[in-house]
């Protein structure tokens, strides 16, 4: 796809001229052109934030959110009330322990995170909740690229190389989809940024006003206050700024200005660890361990820059252009490059000194957001430098590069490849091919050891280095068409990728190919009323329908499903709906029992005995009437034993489309139906479930051919107040009012003509939380009404 798309870019080069020759007189004014970039970056973000909604806040978001509610409500940053009286369910609907490692010196509960992003976004949580908490930090995040576009536009005077710094840096997967949680992170890029600016300032040979130097010396001295990490950006900016004071006439008052307010800032800050936790120490909410060390430098660092799951430039390759930008810089303005390397530089160190240096539940290279507007420098700086029609056409490769790659985090399945777990394997190159192993030809550092991701990435220098000779050949060559030469370097992109994707490839010792994900993804594709041919290649000929769904054999899809002593028999992702026969290759006779889960659930939806069947027995049934995020079939004892590894072959496909295409999360067994959740807007429980109050949830229920003619019985029961329910499948709804402690039963009409199951949406109001009534029932939950199918 990112192929035939750079092809498409050199096909319609004219009428894209003719478009860039319309935008750009809005874009070339250096006054106007920062709001526009905000406002392009406000609108991108809030979209992505729209698409993801259901999967965020996660991580650490929640507990940032939780100190806010502690500030708001009781005036203080002890938060094990709020915990406990379940505070934080109107943004997360899990259950959330406090985050802390030691309490405070009065024995009270106070969260291991910094609270100044928690008080940055008070005033907008306080009047719009948390909405209004991403509103805020969408907005400082909006203004740091903004800024950035700016401090670009001042060092080089070039409106290419702006957009080009702002579109690196805000197009990024790190920045990108930092802009819209609540971390501290995106924020400090602003402030971050107001830093660099002022540099900037004094590299042009510019004089600012003493209340300039008095604004930046606040927005430094805020840093520390966001994450105790951030002291050391601030205190490296800090000495910047003080070294081209020191020049400068009036220096001792100009500096005594500038360091006034974080002199203060750094008093109160130091005060702040001593109030809560008796110590001068900003490591005492650790317990005086920052989990920090020399030792894990060499890998930290490697994973910040190259591991594919966490890794900077690997997840935004046009990072890379920072790079050379400032080997430029060096050469042309020196002092400017080693005060920029003076201020990253150690801060990279310490975020790769961390134990944990991928951030935990997060995007990808979260501890480097803080300094990614820096970037935007060298960036714009490289453009300009390079007027060759080559070196910008590899540089716009790399921005769409990263921007594909960023836009597939947020729009696929709602966010599903937006956070990575430590397996060495992402989510993003999974996704990208279903044929091939795509994530064992880049580098890992928590799949295999430093030096083989050191290795693997080294290939990819390689190739990145042939495509910048390619480059660099092309700029000799004086040619005023972009046409030929947007071709050649987009070829060459193709071939570089190729290369290095094989050569990596072949240094592993796993297969790369992988069949029984290229069937799932086949079969999830295959639409039979318009595939009508089919053919064999080998040997050629044309196949019955019939015939080519039986060559449906799926093993396990998932990576090391097995080990010696586990029970799982078959693990297969994103499972399209069909009717699966369970199959097995071993020669001995099946014995034991076997049951199939669904997704994130440990119910089963099916349970089989298979005493003294025959070997590669058939006849046992799984139907998924939905795609399911995942399925996993586990066996006993005696099955494990009988049975190394199943196979599912596929009887008869279901109809396509029900729940609008979205696929079940969780399922359980009620009896004879079987209950497919596509959200997270229901609490499964093993003889029915719980809606969330005040909210909706869609269920898909299968059940048995007699059920489907006769119709469903549906049981309504309301909770310790009264609420209101609405329930609708198909054309069929029906609204209640209904009393506290009701049983209302109700009859689903069968599904409605082409489909085989039912889609039930639930619509509750009012509910209420087990812990309002008994402050020892632990259950904090906002429940609506209980339901069970029959």
């Amino acid at each position: 796809g990112l192929i035939w798309g750079a092809v498409a870019i050199g096909l319609l080069w004219e009428p894209l001229g003719v478009l860039a020759r319309w935008v750009r007189p809005l874009i070339a004014d250096p006054r106007r052109a920062p709001w526009i970039a905000t406002v392009v970056a406000v609108a991108c973000w809030s979209a992505a934030f729209a698409l993801v909604r259901d999967r965020i806040p996660g991580g650490d978001e929640p507990h940032y959110l939780v100190i806010t509610q502690s500030l708001l409500g009781d005036g203080d940053l002890r938060i094990e009330n709020n915990h406990k009286q379940g505070d934080y369910l109107p943004y997360f609907h899990g259950v959330l322990r406090p985050d802390f490692l030691q309490r405070g010196a009065d024995r009270q509960i106070y969260s291991i995170h910094s609270p100044g992003i928690s008080m940055v976004i008070l005033p907008a949580f306080a009047a719009a909740g948390y909405l209004g908490a991403v509103a805020t930090v969408i907005a400082c995040a909006a203004l740091a690229s903004a800024l950035a576009w700016t401090t670009a536009w001042m060092l080089t005077a070039s409106i290419g190389g702006a957009w080009t710094g702002w579109a690196g840096v805000c197009v990024s997967a790190p920045f990108f989809l930092h802009s819209f949680t609540i971390y501290p992170d995106g924020t400090g890029a602003l402030l971050t940024i107001v830093g660099i600016w002022l540099i900037v300032h004094f590299e042009n040979r510019r004089d600012v006003s003493r209340l300039t130097l008095f604004g930046v010396g606040v927005a430094l001295a805020a840093l520390p206050w966001l994450h105790t990490r951030f002291a050391l950006i601030a205190g490296s900016i800090g000495l910047v700024v003080v070294g081209r004071l020191m020049t400068r006439p009036g220096a001792r008052a100009r500096i005594a200005v500038f360091l006034g307010v974080p002199a203060v800032s750094a008093v109160a800050w130091f005060g702040y660890f001593w109030m809560i936790w008796g110590r001068l120490d900003p490591s005492a909410p650790y317990g005086g361990s920052t989990n920090t060390a020399v030792a894990n430098i060499w890998r930290g660092a490697t994973g910040l820059l190259i591991d594919q799951q966490f890794g900077l430039i690997a997840n935004a390759p046009v990072l890379a252009i920072a790079v050379a930008g400032w080997l430029s810089l060096v050469r042309h303005k020196p002092r400017l490059a080693i005060e920029l390397l003076g201020i990253t530089a150690p801060y990279f160190i310490a975020a790769a000194s961390y134990a944990m240096w991928w951030g935990g539940v997060s995007a990808p290279a979260r501890f480097l957001v803080v300094i990614l507007p820096v970037a935007a420098v060298p960036m714009s700086w490289w453009w300009r430098q390079r007027t060759s029609l080559a070196w910008r056409a590899l540089t716009i490769l790399l921005v769409l590069l990263s921007a594909a790659l960023t836009l597939a985090r947020v729009s696929v399945a709602g966010g599903r490849l937006l956070y990575n777990s430590r397996d060495g394997f992402d989510l993003v190159l999974d996704w990208a091919s279903r044929s091939a192993d795509l994530s064992l030809a880049f580098p890992s550092v928590h799949r295999g050891t430093t030096m083989s991701a050191i290795a693997d990435g080294a290939v990819w220098v390689a190739a990145g280095l042939g495509l910048a000779a390619m480059a660099y050949g092309l700029s000799t060559k004086v040619s005023r068409r972009a046409e030929p030469v947007w071709t050649v370097m987009a070829g060459a992109s193709a071939v570089a990728v190729m290369f290095a994707t094989s050569a990596v490839w072949a240094r592993q010792s796993g297969p790369v190919v992988t069949p029984s994900r290229s069937q799932v993804a086949a079969l999830g594709a295959w639409q039979p009323s318009w595939q009508t041919t089919r053919f064999s290649l080998r040997p050629f000929r044309a196949l019955a329908e019939e015939e080519f769904m039986r060559r449906f054999a799926i093993a396990s899809t998932d990576r090391d499903v097995r080990s010696t002593t586990d029970s799982v028999l078959l693990a297969a992702s994103l499972l399209p709906a069909a009717d699966y026969e369970i199959v097995t290759e071993a020669s001995a006779r099946m014995s034991g029992a076997i049951a199939a889960t669904a997704g994130r659930s440990d119910q089963p939806i099916e349970r089989w005995r298979l005493d003294g069947r025959s070997p590669g027995f058939g006849g046992v049934l799984l139907p998924l009437p939905i795609p399911v995020q995942s399925v996993t079939i586990r066996g006993d004892i005696e099955a494990v034993a009988s049975a190394p590894e199943l196979t599912l072959r596929v009887k008869g496909l279901r109809s396509r489309g029900l729940a609008g295409g979205r696929s079940a999360l969780r399922a359980a067994r009620y009896g004879r139906v079987r209950v497919f959740f596509v959200d997270d807007r229901a609490f499964m429980e093993p003889t029915g479930f719980w809606t969330r109050a005040e909210d909706s949830t869609t269920v898909v229920i299968d059940a048995d051919e007699d059920a489907r003619t006769m119709g469903l019985t549906v049981v309504l029961r309301t909770g310790l107040v009264a609420t209101t329910v609405e329930i609708v499948s198909g054309a069929w709804s029906r609204q209640l009012a209904m009393p506290a402690q009701q049983t209302q039963r109700l009859v689903l009409p069968p599904p409605p003509a082409g489909q085989d199951a039912w889609v039930v949406t639930l619509r509750t109001g009012a509910g209420f939380r087990p812990f309002d009534q008994d402050p020892a029932n632990q259950d904090v939950r906002n429940l609506g009404v209980w339901v069970e199918v029959r």
